[in-house]
């Protein structure tokens, strides 16, 4: 868990990369871009699979966060593995539901912007337990709010 943790770190600090300020900062984004960027993380003998997705204002909006979150922040990560990254015009089927605050299989990170300079996002990791999971997602709430304003949420599966 100490190797997540540290992961963890660098990713909190790419946070501010992604959802901070853009060359172009609506109060409201109209037709937005998503940011589909796909990581995965070696820890010890097992890869823990993280998708991120950012409503972005457009394709260079995307591009943009995409690109300095891969430059300024997870370049300098040795465990971090850059899958892909796409810009698309909407989120695959089985992630929109992250968009209406569904639950899924697994606790799951959501980000609501709360001003026109940031971005709001969703964050998933795979390969990890549920009760790793949710303490990945409470770290990464607890560290992203001193640096990001809107409403940070850990969405939870239903229990039975």
């Amino acid at each position: 868990m100490r190797n997540v943790i540290v992961l963890l770190m660098v990713l909190a600090a790419a946070w501010w990369v992604v959802m901070g300020p853009g060359s172009s900062n609506p109060d409201v984004i109209e037709d937005p871009v998503y940011l589909e960027h796909r990581v995965d993380f070696r820890v010890g003998s097992d890869i823990i699979n993280m998708v991120l997705f950012v409503k972005a204002v457009d394709d260079e909006d995307c591009n943009e966060r995409a690109r300095r979150s891969w430059e300024k922040s997870l370049s300098g990560c040795e465990n971090c593995i850059l899958r892909t990254y796409e810009c698309k015009d909407a989120i695959p089927g089985f992630y929109w539901k992250t968009f209406e605050h569904l639950p899924l299989d697994i606790t799951y990170l959501s980000a609501e912007r709360g001003n026109r300079y940031e971005r709001s996002g969703r964050i998933v990791f795979w390969g990890l337990n549920q009760a790793d999971s949710d303490r990945v997602c409470d770290f990464m709430t607890k560290n992203v709010k001193k640096t990001y304003s809107g409403t940070l949420t850990c969405i939870r599966p239903v229990s039975d």
